[in-house]
């Protein structure tokens, strides 16, 4: 049809129309039907909108190819009818006896030798490695590709050893790391941190007042609810289990109640007592004036801190909190994993419900973990549609619809298999090698791959055009053999794949000498996939080359090589050699003639090329790179850190509502310890306790005291030091039944009615009023299974059962001996990610200091330690991560360029594209983590595909630095366009559709990123610098030999 005074192929229209509506009905949904609700599918919910917009954007796709598959057969038929005509023309008008013009063949055959004299004169005069390439061409175009499957096979028998690392603290942290060291200790020791489950309560609407009957009789029946879960499931075993609260629950005082963090622990949990009491807000504000008065503590005889269970208090009013929290704590240890996932499932059902008075925003420690699964499945279509469209792009764009129909899918399939093969062999060599997988190489790895593996091919294809079967190659003639065509187009453009190639897998490599797991693993997997990728595209795909231009030649359908294709007059035109009986006359016009330029092709030599290297352009380009360098650099001080967890999860998750409620309203941050790790420390000692504790004469800078006031801790720190002092300095606190000294002790009941001999603890003080060494070791157990009574109150207002698991001992000495023993203490509230950096460094600092000081080891931990230490050596990470790729990149261009010039403006052109990443990734709200970490060393590979081509170009053109660049853009300008920028570009833009914020912010946006500042860089400013400073045709070995030679035979 005819457009735009342009003829346009009909399938093509089609395919452009149905990808066009795919992307307005995936971009505005609001033009699908409202109120479809949701669909079930693959084991997740599904907007309606996203399922249309998929389902809409597979079908259209589908169908531009069934409207293609129409033409062809229409284009065959009538081709076929046509065929039949002129051989019936052709044998009516010279019957079948006229002799076959034999000195016309001899002639042609005579010219073909001549182009191969020729051309092999012209490669005398190249260097080593572009003699090497053709050679290689030659060679791997007459052998089978069926190597490439047995490679695959034997590294595939590697998925043996196939593991995935879904343990995030292995991610994110190495074994040698300090948090990880600490973490290890912790869970040695103390065990594992509990498994936390929390709810938020806000009231329903503004009416109803959270401090009443009615919410607080709803929250303890959705608490019993809880404790009263039943839940089968199947153990390690497989035996049929029931998971109860009970058996899960973290117990403070063993053998007495679970610890629940509630607001109905004022009332200890009772319905009974909520109702007598009355007016909630009169009974909670007595108990919040006297919090140790027996009635107002919990069930399991401890007080309820008001900060862990009222959320949004202003000015202290209680009263008038915007949000009640309820906290459960679940046993954490490994044998119990089964059940606790168990019980979770059922505690996130009850809590997802609909309740009458309140709103709540809740967690489980499962939570994260099962929403990040339920993304990576969501994201799946778009990915694999991703890839599709890719896929169809390309191998639209590198085929013929006329006149014959040569759309060459299953070639470009064949290529992407290579690419799918290269990915397997990567999976098995790093499974042998013990490399665990991770989701972020499941997710970027595919995506790297198969672009890089695109841009190889288009470029092969482009320089040699060997899938243009009816038209002549743009730099082979058709009168040479197809090895010596492919020999050519090896020797043009092999040395330029392979800088590009081995400089991403030489990158990817040395970016896995980083700390960070996540990274290395990614480094490791895409360094050996690009590697083979490269590898097959050189061997395996060149053969296929070899065989599908063969299968042309021999006029066999694309799909399906056994069928002959019928003959029409327009295709035996473009055929140089069939038949010297009915082509005579056509073969010396044919073979003398080029191949017509594309339009991209005419535009690029008569508007581009020239514009862009005129001395007004040149030097406004190079005003606005300079520019731009200048304005991306200063937005990197900008760059925020850390990877916000609402960012990592689906964008409709119940977590991002419990998120929000957290930073909202919160009044007590994370809890942390502070540990003694180093064994018989002398805790019995004055000076020693001088320096540990935080009483009223205790020393100013004890270890305590620096943490109370140090920023991002909140309040004084729970110190069992302090209470075991004021415990023992008690008059009512430590007595000992006399007829039984190793029994329990006095309870204030026996006190009272003197039924025992009763006899105080602590006989002797030093002159400090502190107990003896023998008296400190003796009752400090007795001290941990204490409780807090009004007579004997405590610096804390904890009882002592509150440090039973703050204090170990050794058990096998028979004398006591303190292996280690922690300091309870919140930070702030942390609402933002540096926040959480800082908080981290504040207090790694200070313990750090504080051990130096005292000579005592001393670390801090909370969960959460382990994942943001990463940030706080980022900027190293990020240093050598970069510094390593650049490195890889410079000395393999180095070696097969063998020009340092053109090494240094390579080098200084990639970084001036990871320079302007940097810059988007702070103006457009990307922090720098290591997903961000792993696409910078992403954009390092990408870049080289932007400029190595050109550059290569650059250096094989002759005459003036001016017509070189002239010549390399128009040479390679439109591949690059068209098979490397276009190609990521169609890729990237359907990962806007993802349904995910981390694809969209990381994947869409960086992607995009790279995409643009590579192609502006590669096509405008590096064509600009060769133009001005480009270094001398040849490569400085080949220099320098020349000038030995000259020195040699005195022509110096």
């Amino acid at each position: 049809m005819t457009m735009f005074n342009s003829e346009w192929h009909c399938e093509t229209v089609a395919l452009s129309v149905g990808y066009c509506c795919f992307l307005v009905i995936g971009r505005w949904p609001i033009l699908l039907p409202h109120g479809l609700g949701f669909i079930e599918m693959f084991n997740s919910e599904w907007s309606v909108f996203t399922f249309a917009f998929v389902l809409t954007g597979l079908f259209l796709v589908f169908f531009g190819l069934i409207v293609a598959s129409i033409v062809v057969l229409v284009r065959v038929t009538v081709a076929h009818h046509n065929a039949r005509r002129l051989s019936q023309a052709q044998i009516e008008e010279s019957g079948d006896d006229s002799p076959v013009n034999h000195s016309y063949v001899d002639s042609t055959h005579s010219i073909q030798d001549a182009l191969v004299v020729k051309q092999e004169k012209e490669l005398k005069k190249k260097n080593f490695i572009t003699k090497y390439f053709a050679w290689h061409g030659r060679m791997c175009a007459r052998q089978v590709i069926f190597c490439a499957f047995l490679m695959t096979g034997i590294f595939a028998i590697g998925f043996v050893n196939f593991q995935v690392q879904n343990n995030p603290v292995l991610l994110w942290s190495t074994t040698s790391s300090r948090s990880y060291q600490d973490l290890q200790f912790m869970n040695d020791n103390y065990g594992p941190f509990w498994r936390i489950e929390q709810m938020l309560f806000t009231p329903k609407d503004d009416s109803i007042n959270l401090i009443s009957q009615e919410v607080l009789n709803e929250i303890l029946s959705i608490q019993e609810a809880l404790q009263s879960i039943e839940q089968p499931y199947y153990d390690d075993d497989g035996n049929y289990e029931i998971a109860t609260f009970q058996d899960l629950c973290f117990r403070p005082i063993p053998g007495e109640g679970c610890l629940v963090t509630t607001v109905t622990g004022y009332y200890q949990s009772n319905r009974t007592k909520m109702i007598e009491e009355g007016d909630p807000s009169v009974y909670l504000t007595n108990c919040l004036t006297s919090p140790l008065e027996k009635d107002c503590m919990s069930n399991i005889g401890s007080p309820v801190q008001a900060s862990l269970v009222f959320g949004g208090v202003k000015n202290g009013d209680y009263m008038n909190a915007q949000a009640l929290i309820t906290t459960y704590n679940l046993n954490n240890s490994p044998e119990n994993t089964t059940q606790a996932l168990a019980y979770e499932s059922a505690w996130l059902d009850i809590a997802a419900r609909d309740y009458q008075y309140v709103s709540i925003a809740y967690s489980a420690a499962r939570s994260v973990q099962d929403e990040i699964t339920r993304e990576g499945k969501a994201d799946m279509p778009v990915v694999i549609l991703s890839y599709l469209i890719m896929f169809l792009y390309v191998s639209l764009a590198l085929g013929e619809w006329w006149p014959r129909p040569s759309p060459w899918y299953m070639t470009f399939v064949n290529g992407v298999v290579f690419v799918l093969c290269a990915i397997v062999i990567s999976i098995g060599f790093s499974s042998m090698c013990g490399v665990e997988t991770t989701l972020i190489i499941s997710e970027a790895l595919p995506f790297l791959v198969l672009a890089i593996g695109v841009d190889n091919i288009f470029i092969l294809v482009e320089s040699g055009n060997i899938f243009i079967l009816v038209d002549t190659f743009e730099k082979t003639d058709m009168r040479l053999s197809v090895e010596d065509r492919i020999s050519a187009t090896m020797a043009d453009v092999g040395a330029s794949i392979t800088v590009a190639s081995l400089s991403e897998s030489v990158a990817f490599l040395l970016g896995a000498i980083t700390k960070m797991p996540a990274v290395q693993a990614f480094a490791i997997y895409a360094s050996v996939a690009v590697f083979f990728d490269y590898v097959l595209q050189i061997t395996a795909f060149v053969s296929l080359l070899s065989l599908d231009t063969k299968r042309s030649n021999s006029l066999r359908i694309d799909c399906l090589p056994c069928v002959q294709a019928p003959i029409s007059p327009d295709i035996l035109e473009q055929i140089p050699i069939l038949d010297a009986k009915t082509l005579k006359g056509q073969i010396i016009k044919h073979s003398e003639a080029k191949k017509p330029e594309s339009l991209l092709q005419m535009l690029f030599r008569c508007y581009y090329a020239p514009f862009l290297l005129h001395p007004v352009t040149k030097m406004v380009v190079l005003l606005f790179f300079g520019l731009s360098l200048c304005f991306m650099l200063n937005q990197t001080a900008d760059l925020e850190v850390g990877l916000d967890q609402r960012v990592v999860l689906p964008s409709d998750s119940y977590l991002q509502d419990y998120y929000n409620s957290v930073y909202a309203y919160l009044m007590a941050g994370t809890p942390f310890y502070v540990v003694i790790r180093t064994p018989d420390y002398p805790y019995d000692i004055y000076d020693t306790q001088q320096s540990f504790c935080s009483l009223q004469d205790c020393d100013f800078e004890s270890i305590a005291n620096q943490f109370d006031g140090a920023p991002y801790v909140a309040g004084p720190a729970f110190s069992w030091i302090d209470d075991y002092l004021t415990w023992a300095a008690g008059d009512n606190c430590c007595y000992y039944n006399a007829d039984d000294p190793n029994g329990p002790l006095c309870s204030l009941l026996d006190l009272k009615n003197d039924t025992m001999t009763c006899v105080k603890c602590f006989k002797e003080f030093n002159s400090y009023g502190r107990p003896s060494q023998e008296d400190f070791y003796r009752w400090l157990p007795s001290f941990q299974n204490y409780n807090l009574s009004a007579l004997c109150p405590m610096k804390e207002l904890q009882t002592g059962t509150a440090y039973l698991n703050n204090v170990l001992f050794d058990d096998s000495d028979t004398q006591p001996r303190i292996l280690t023993s922690r300091l309870s203490y919140y930070h702030t509230v942390l609402s933002t990610q540096a926040d959480y950096i800082n908080a981290l460094r504040t207090v790694y600092d200070l313990s750090d200091a504080i051990s130096e000081e005292y000579g005592v080891d001393v670390f801090c931990y909370s969960l959460w330690y382990v994942f943001f230490e990463q940030y706080l050596y980022i900027d190293t990470t990020v240093s050598v991560t970069l510094g390593l790729a650049l490195l890889g990149v410079c000395v393999v261009t180095l070696i097969m360029m063998g020009n340092p010039w053109m090494t240094a403006i390579i080098l200084c052109t990639v970084m001036m594209i990871e320079a302007s990443l940097v810059g988007v990734m702070s103006m457009w709200s990307i922090s720098l983590n290591a997903i961000s970490i792993v696409n910078m060393a992403m954009c390092v590979g990408i870049s080289i595909e932007f400029c190595s081509h050109i550059a290569f170009a650059f250096d094989e053109a002759k005459g003036t630095r001016n017509e070189r660049a002239f010549k390399a853009l128009i040479e390679m300008g439109p591949s690059v366009f068209s098979g490397i920028t276009l190609t990521k570009f169609v890729g990237v833009t359907v990962l806007y559709f993802s349904p995910s914020a981390l694809f969209q912010i990381y994947y869409f946006r960086m992607y995009l990123a790279i995409v643009i500042a590579g192609a502006l860089h590669g096509m405008a400013f590096l064509p600009v610098v060769l133009s001005l400073v480009g270094p001398p045709r040849g490569s400085l070995f080949k220099h320098v030999s020349t000038w030995f030679k000259l020195a040699k035979d005195g022509k110096k």
